[in-house]
């Protein structure tokens, strides 16, 4: 057996969740929208291309609550929003990150998240393809991270939204893939061009060893189906170097960045941290970035 068959026979012994367990849309939420708009802004952290293969920059951007809802978790923020607003909040989120997306490198790939609910609305997707086309050169900088809140992404629903998206030159990246959601098919259904490895997947590394042979698997089918393959949650060396020993070129994490707001370019002092093999990096995209990873912070901000 393969490392490939082995990474898909271990994902299918994984118990799907239950949907109705962590419900976000209730059936009214398609309909008008329910109070004001929850306020928040967002802070970016960068994504590392490991090694010669890749350059350039990229951010996904997190929400972060602010007045009133400046006490709420992230993902209790993200609930409330689509919980009353649906796609609106969609729509909200990504106007902001574009309006960011300006302030840095005009080559700086910008991650959005948005929920897989929202493509089913074509009136989502023309708004959302307005106001990124009204911005030359910013539809080759987006990847729209589809988030699993509710289980597995049925993306054939959405084939039609995802292909007139990526027509227009956006990409595709599906989150937080790996727990409890087998949803190894979509590598292969040509709709997306990244995958996001969930944080749990890289967690154990140091201390389970048949985790990273399913790594290994993951990394061998993303290769074959022309996929970009992102390792989340990277906080220590230990964690870096196994996972680029395996051929994972994007990482995420502490390591690299903390998140932090989008700070103009004066307040850059670029540096050069040497962690420890146990110790994560305390640091800000704008400040920092180990001298292993070929991120710059002049590939980010102009």
């Amino acid at each position: 057996m393969n490392s490939a068959t082995a990474s898909l026979s271990m994902l299918q012994t994984i118990s799907p969740v239950d949907p109705m367990a962590s419900a976000l849309l209730s059936p009214e939420t398609h309909g008008e929208a329910h109070g004001a708009m929850p306020t928040f802004c967002l802070h970016h952290q960068a994504i590392c291309p490991i090694g010669a293969a890749h350059s350039g920059g990229w951010v996904e951007f997190l929400i972060r609550g602010t007045g009133a809802y400046a006490g709420l978790s992230p993902p209790e923020l993200v609930r409330v929003g689509y919980y009353n607003h649906g796609a609106a909040f969609d729509l909200a989120v990504v106007e902001q990150a574009l309006r960011l997306g300006r302030r840095l490198h005009p080559s700086t790939r910008l991650g959005i998240n948005i929920h897989p609910e929202s493509l089913h609305q074509s009136s989502f997707v023309d708004d959302l393809l307005r106001r990124v086309l009204d911005r030359p050169g910013m539809a080759q900088r987006v990847v729209l991270e589809l988030i699993e809140f509710q289980g597995a992404i049925e993306l054939k629903s959405c084939r039609p939204a995802l292909q007139r998206l990526r027509r227009h030159g956006l990409r595709i990246a599906l989150d937080d893939f790996g727990p409890g959601f087998p949803n190894l098919d979509v590598m292969a259904a040509g709709l997306i061009d990244a995958v996001k490895l969930d944080r749990s997947l890289v967690t154990d590394l140091d201390h389970a060893p048949l985790q990273l042979q399913l790594l290994s698997g993951l990394v061998e089918l993303a290769e074959r189906t022309g996929l970009e393959l992102v390792a989340e949650g990277i906080e220590t060396i230990s964690q870096f170097e196994r996972l680029r020993s395996i051929g994972v070129r994007w990482m995420q994490g502490f390591l690299f960045s903390r998140p932090c707001p989008v700070r103009p370019r004066a307040a850059i002092r670029p540096a050069s941290p040497r962690p420890s093999s146990k110790q994560p990096v305390s640091a800000c995209p704008s400040r920092h970035f180990p001298s292993h990873t070929q991120t710059n912070p002049k590939e980010i901000y102009p």
